[in-house]
């Protein structure tokens, strides 16, 4: 599984909502969770927790917000996550933000590798393997296995971020 991969992996399991300033020119509107069609153009992204997101909204007043132009739309979303106090982060922001959370993990099961500290895992490996050779059938290659467990440790590492 390639790093993007693993970002993407990663995004996928923050604890995040997005909300999303949606349209072109003066004709925007605010949608949250990419409750929009595919192809729409998107003129901001923001991403905050799910309880702040929803205080956001409710705080500007989203329906009565369409309409009006996008820079209009993220100056009430910035004005009321600061009067809130509901930090968020913008799409590139998160993105570097879950690229070094990557890296750090992919780093750490390397050196654990190296170090033999995946003995536990190459055990589960072994066993896993015996079995499917057992019934005659093929074994995912170690790499492979190696890649899940990463993959894993990435999901559960974002869905504890807060």
């Amino acid at each position: 599984m390639s790093r993007a991969s693993l970002v993407e992996v990663y995004i996928a399991a923050l604890p995040v909502v997005e909300i999303a300033i949606v349209g072109a020119g003066r004709q925007c509107r605010i949608t949250p969770s990419g409750d929009f069609v595919p192809g729409e153009p998107v003129a901001r992204r923001y991403y905050f927790k799910a309880s702040h997101a929803e205080l956001v909204l409710v705080t500007i007043g989203q329906d009565s917000m369409s309409g009006r132009p996008a820079a209009t739309l993220a100056d009430a979303i910035e004005r009321a996550a600061a009067m809130l106090g509901a930090p968020f982060q913008s799409a590139s922001e998160l993105r570097k933000a879950a690229g070094l959370a990557v890296a750090e993990i992919t780093a750490r099961v390397k050196l654990a590798s190296q170090e033999g500290g995946l003995k536990q895992i190459n055990r589960r490996y072994k066993a896993y393997r015996l079995a499917q050779t057992a019934k005659g059938e093929k074994a995912v290659p170690y790499a492979k296995f190696i890649e899940q467990f990463t993959a894993t440790i990435v999901r559960d590492a974002a869905g504890r971020m807060t």
